[in-house]
């Protein structure tokens, strides 16, 4: 975006309303862990693009959000839904603990201790997948979490290239997506 205006404009807008509600559903599940993932990326992939002010609101937003976000996953861990690790609510929420950690991990030393936890937690998640592909979830389900698991994984290759290759169940997926699938 270094020399489009809009778009530079147009996420800076989009922030900006996303920052202005205080209160994402409980700010503790899907509702504020898809908004922490979007403005940690911008922030993490974007933030010199804007003004100082604009990016300590940012981060401020970012911070104290994931900081809830990740009490609450400690305080919960062995019950809904920290330790819920075949739910797609565990997966999108460790992701959103991951992204927030890692694009504030030279702002806040204690964003390194969620990167260790979301890390730890996503690394069991893929333990308990059925190693054939197949989801319990169903095939719709199924790709909206996957969306997020790759998304994990794909942060994730920062600390380990060959984590995608360590999950049977993503290498055989797609035998479970094409089952359940329309014939052509």
């Amino acid at each position: 975006i270094d020399n489009d205006s809009f778009t530079k404009d147009y996420l800076k807008n989009w922030c900006e309303q996303a920052i202005q509600i205080e209160k994402w559903g409980d700010n503790n599940d899907l509702d504020i862990s898809h908004i922490l993932f979007a403005l940690s990326m911008v922030y993490d992939w974007h933030r010199n693009k804007f003004d100082k002010e604009f990016q300590s609101r940012l981060k401020t937003f970012i911070y104290e959000h994931a900081k809830y976000q990740y009490e609450h996953a400690v305080k919960t861990q062995n019950g809904w839904w920290g330790g819920s690790y075949w739910q797609n609510h565990c997966w999108i929420n460790y992701t959103s603990i991951l992204a927030s950690g890692m694009a504030l991990s030279d702002d806040y030393e204690e964003a390194l201790e969620w990167i260790a936890f979301a890390k730890n937690k996503i690394e069991k998640v893929l333990t308990v997948f059925a190693t054939d592909g197949s989801n319990h979830e169903g095939l719709n389900y199924s790709v909206y979490g996957n969306i997020w698991l790759v998304r994990a994984l794909t942060l994730l290759e920062t600390f380990d290239k060959d984590i995608f290759s360590k999950s049977d169940y993503l290498r055989n997926y797609y035998k479970f997506y094409k089952a359940f699938s329309v014939d052509d």
